[in-house]
């Protein structure tokens, strides 16, 4: 088979299945993007904490709650260091969350599915097919509590923790001299004004 002959062939492939391959892309972005959140050391988490960082360098008082934020988040996984069961109930909140999403997104397929059940609560003004968008939003939601429990559970050992926190400490002490250097600033230039 010659090039051009390959290349036709591709071609009427894609115009046969356009629809699937742009669907197929869609997920393995979307499972690529959720393997790396699972991840303890997850670069897409370490560059939005990045942005947060830079984009709180506008203000002091920016500066300032960023550094809450930061020491509030190392304190909770301090919590993790010094019992298992902190991890662990969490984890099972987590999962418990999980459970109640696709509960009610079940119920709501359900209810959506079921054609008697139009007639018998008389929802007459009512699109079923609502039903069913709102149970995508339940099952949403599910995948979200299910990322942040793979986030949860990540930290399953005491160095990954410890390093964590590390990585935290060293974000907040960053915070901390660019916050010092700001309000000497500040000051140089309000005593200069006098």
């Amino acid at each position: 088979m010659n090039g051009a002959g390959l290349l036709a062939g591709v071609r009427g492939f894609w115009e046969r299945h356009w629809i699937e391959i742009v669907w197929a892309l869609v997920f393995a972005v979307v499972f690529a993007v959720g393997a790396d959140l699972l991840q303890v050391g997850s670069r897409l988490r370490a560059g939005i904490r990045h942005i947060k960082n830079r984009a709180a360098e506008q203000s002091i008082k920016q500066l300032k709650q960023r550094i809450k934020e930061l020491e509030n988040y190392r304190d909770g996984l301090a919590k993790y260091l010094s019992s298992d069961k902190a991890l662990y109930l969490a984890t099972l909140r987590i999962v418990m969350g999980v459970l109640l999403c696709v509960c009610m997104g079940e119920i709501l397929v359900v209810f959506g599915n079921v054609k008697t059940l139009a007639r018998v609560v008389q929802f007459k003004d009512v699109d079923m097919g609502m039903f069913q968008l709102f149970a995508i939003c339940f099952f949403a939601m599910g995948v979200f509590f299910v990322i942040q429990g793979g986030k949860l559970a990540s930290l399953d050992s005491q160095t990954k923790i410890s390093e964590q926190i590390a990585k935290i400490e060293g974000e907040i002490a960053n915070l901390q001299t660019v916050l010092d250097r700001q309000t000497q600033a500040r000051d140089s230039m309000t005593s200069s004004s006098e």
